[in-house]
């Protein structure tokens, strides 16, 4: 990589140059830079007037009245998720029994409860028994198993 060379800052300030002094040096450069004589070259542009017209007031925003938001309705759990019965959950010892009994009734379903059961494994208790708070799942998957579920599910 190449250092970046910079122009030494001058210890004193450059005297301002007056407008006509410019243009005579700038008028120079072109005449060098495109062949043409000093005196080809336009001295002044001559500068056009411009009309600024007074900018229109914006208009003030009228508030918009912002209607209050209902009240989002109670969700309605289904019955077997408002009453689970503490005694109602089985163990993890009787999921297991019921799943090895059940192994011929519904082959095709033997994978998944143990995958059900495997990972319910982590949130027993030393005893085999589950938080109230599976219930509902034990109720679904294991549905065909328990007592008094479809024997579809």
């Amino acid at each position: 990589m190449t250092p970046v060379r910079r122009r030494p800052v001058p210890d004193e300030e450059l005297e301002p140059q007056s407008i006509e002094e410019l243009r005579r040096k700038v008028g120079w450069q072109v005449s060098k830079a495109y062949g043409l004589e000093l005196e080809e070259i336009d001295p002044e542009p001559v500068p056009v007037p411009v009309t600024v017209l007074p900018a229109e007031p914006e208009p003030v925003p009228v508030p918009v009245p912002v209607p209050e938001p209902e009240p989002e309705p109670e969700l309605e759990l289904p019955p077997a998720a408002v009453a689970v019965d503490l005694m109602s959950v089985p163990t993890l010892h009787e999921l297991e029994r019921l799943v090895a009994a059940a192994g011929g009734v519904h082959p095709e379903r033997v994978e998944e409860w143990r995958w059900y059961l495997f990972y319910l494994r982590d949130f027993a208790r030393p005893d085999g028994s589950l938080d109230p708070t599976f219930g509902l799942l034990i109720e679904t998957a294991f549905s065909a198993l328990l007592p008094g579920g479809s024997a579809q599910a």
